[in-house]
Formats: C-alpha cells, structure tokens, sequence
C-alpha cells in the first residue's frame, strides 16, 4: 500500500508547490510541473492501494486558491477513477479554514 503525505505549511507559491509534489511523490525527472502533469503521473503511476493526506491546505496563500482547487479536484478524480482515499488533515492552530478552496 502507498501512502503519501502532503503537509503544505512550508508551500508558498506554485512553484514550491510543484517541487514539493515532485519530491513527496518520486516523480520522474521530466515532470511537467502543472497539474496536466501531475494528473497523468499520479492516474498511471500508482496500481496498488493508494492514501493521500493533505495536511494544512488552509496555510497555502489565498492567491493560490485557482490552482489548489484545481490540484483538489485533480485528487478527487484520483480518488473517483482509481479508488485513491484523500484524507484531508487541517492543523488545529488554523483552525481548519479552508473556506477558499474547494472541496
């Protein structure tokens, strides 16, 4: 079983954000660094059963929201075509806000 754990208090910025993906996931060295590319890594790269834990989406600066939505809904069809189990995790301190992100 795979399990994966993204904690996103230390990501400020897109870049970071695609760099800690690359990192936490083992994605190969061509990785595009958009979401197109972290789909088509993460629908094809994982057969067995696989979790993934969000930690702290609420510290992610706001202007971030377009693109975590977009990478939210990204783990949503992971989990909907692949069986993959989001778990999201928020830290007490923010007190779990994650009203700019969808879900």
């Amino acid at each position: 079983m795979n399990r994966f754990v993204l904690d996103f208090a230390e990501v400020r910025s897109l870049q970071e954000l695609h760099q800690y993906c690359q990192k936490v996931f083992a994605l190969p060295e061509y990785y595009g660094h958009n979401m197109d590319a972290l789909w088509d890594c993460l629908s094809c790269y994982y057969d067995e059963n696989t979790t993934i834990v969000l930690k702290n989406i609420s510290v992610l600066p706001k202007e971030m929201a377009p693109s975590v939505d977009i990478m939210l809904e990204l783990f949503c069809d992971l989990h909907d075509e692949d069986g993959v189990i989001i778990d999201i995790i928020e830290d007490p301190v923010t007190d779990g806000d994650i009203s700019g992100y969808m879900i």
